[in-house]
């Protein structure tokens, strides 16, 4: 959610000050990249094209991931105003922890930001009144963000199985999104997700964030469209020292019929009456085990892409 605050604000001002301030806690992960960079300048410009009211805004409702950003957005969504006595020493040391702690990469450091998250949810329980006076309409994002620090500590530092870590995360994210969409005028969304998020049942323990979308009592159920890029001989940048690898994600029935077809993007609907992949049997990404489920219980929709390019790391200047 932090993040977003500010490429939204970048969306609005076109100053890409904000856009490279935003870029550079992510130095070392996926998300430094030419790629993704260059997608929110052409938002910015597509943009330009609509009316104030209909131009595209951007949620986040995943956990926060970086400490740093979520303190950055704490502190840039207080108002200019002095803050009420009983609220001020709490908030003048999240701006410290927000200065003191600009470069922290350590898990000591994470644990003292943590923990003043924690005795900042801990005030924000007992002073709700006093905090929505003095915030108004950013108390809703200023919690959410706070909570979502303590959220990524129960993901993280649990010592959790990748099993456990998937349920804790994909949950967390399925209850945000219900706090924003509730505060939201009606509209559609558009999520971009890693593959597994997308998926709409239950991959063996593991309950992703488009099952909880489409499951019984949500109301987002028979609402949610899953669509997945599958990959055929295509690049792929790493994190950490950016080097390039192979990815190969296709499924046979797929590829066979994409290698007949021909072209580089290609789009299947997959549970169009009468389609050849309706009934495909769905493979477990993890262990490749064969599931008893169809690939259309997870997804509807595949986009292959064919020999396409690894993205290319960000440098220092952009």
């Amino acid at each position: 959610y932090s993040m977003t605050h500010f490429i939204n604000k970048y969306l609005e001002t076109g100053d890409t000050k904000i856009l490279k301030e935003i870029y550079r806690p992510l130095k070392g992960t996926y998300g430094w990249n030419k790629d993704d960079y260059d997608f929110w300048t052409e938002l910015y410009e597509y943009n330009q094209e609509f009316a104030e009211e209909e131009k595209i805004q951007v949620i986040g409702i995943d956990i926060e991931h970086q400490l740093i950003e979520a303190y950055r957005f704490l502190v840039d969504v207080l108002p200019e105003q002095e803050a009420p006595e009983a609220i001020k020493d709490i908030l003048a040391r999240i701006v410290l922890a927000f200065d003191n702690y600009k470069a922290a990469h350590s898990p000591q450091e994470w644990r003292i930001l943590t923990k003043l998250a924690g005795e900042l949810h801990k005030d924000i329980a007992e002073k709700e009144g006093i905090y929505q006076d003095y915030l108004g309409d950013r108390f809703l994002g200023f919690r959410l963000v706070n909570q979502n620090m303590l959220y990524r500590a129960e993901a993280y530092e649990g010592m959790h199985s990748d099993e456990e870590f998937n349920n804790i995360r994909d949950w967390m994210m399925y209850c945000n999104f219900q706090i924003i969409h509730d505060s939201l005028p009606k509209g559609k969304y558009y999520g971009q997700w890693g593959l597994n998020h997308t998926f709409q049942s239950k991959e063996k323990d593991i309950k992703w964030l488009a099952s909880y979308l489409n499951d019984v009592g949500s109301f987002f159920r028979n609402k949610t469209i899953s669509i997945v890029y599958l990959y055929d001989d295509c690049g792929q940048m790493q994190s950490g020292n950016y080097a390039v690898e192979e990815i190969n994600t296709m499924i046979p029935q797929i590829k066979k019929a994409n290698d007949f077809v021909g072209g580089y993007v290609t789009i299947y609907r997959l549970n169009e009456e009468g389609s050849p992949f309706f009934e495909i049997p769905m493979q477990c990404t993890y262990t490749t085990e064969m599931l008893e489920k169809k690939v259309t219980d997870f997804y509807q929709y595949i986009v292959c892409i064919k020999s396409s390019e690894a993205t290319e790391p960000l440098n220092d200047t952009y």
